[in-house]
């Protein structure tokens, strides 16, 4: 989506992989690198953020793949700032067929923030059964 004022300025490689993005907007600009493997599969993205003139910081994104090429893990963070806030980490588990069976979110710094996102149960035979939503379960004091 782009808005008055919005540019973005794409590099990609012989494979059709966004290898940089350049997105200049009215209060920031956004350059990120990307690196990606013989599969083509993102591992990862270091996008530089500026506000102004002077204000920027980095922020790095990591993705793993499991052996059938799905995305098991993302670990997202502020350079400089993994002490103090920690790194957010999403995670997929996939039965060996290649479906999904859960998803969940967390951050490093802060083991009880784990929560399932969704649950997916399939068949025998890999055809879909049911999914649900979960939702992170409030702590009580």
């Amino acid at each position: 989506m782009s808005f008055l004022g919005d540019s973005q300025t794409d590099e990609f490689d012989g494979d059709g992989n966004a290898l940089s993005s350049l997105v200049v907007d009215t209060q920031k600009t956004v350059s990120t690198q990307r690196v990606f493997n013989d599969k083509n599969q993102c591992l990862k993205e270091v996008s530089t953020i500026t506000y102004g003139t002077q204000d920027s910081y980095e922020a790095i994104t990591e993705h793993s793949y499991n052996a059938l090429g799905l995305k098991v893990k993302t670990v997202s963070y502020v350079v400089g700032e993994e002490l103090t806030n920690g790194k957010t980490v999403e995670e997929w588990v996939y039965d060996s067929s290649g479906n999904l069976l859960k998803a969940f979110t967390y951050n490093t710094l802060d083991s009880s923030s784990k929560f399932y996102t969704s649950e997916s149960v399939y068949n025998e035979n890999s055809k879909h059964h049911r999914q649900r939503e979960l939702r992170p379960q409030l702590k009580r004091k």
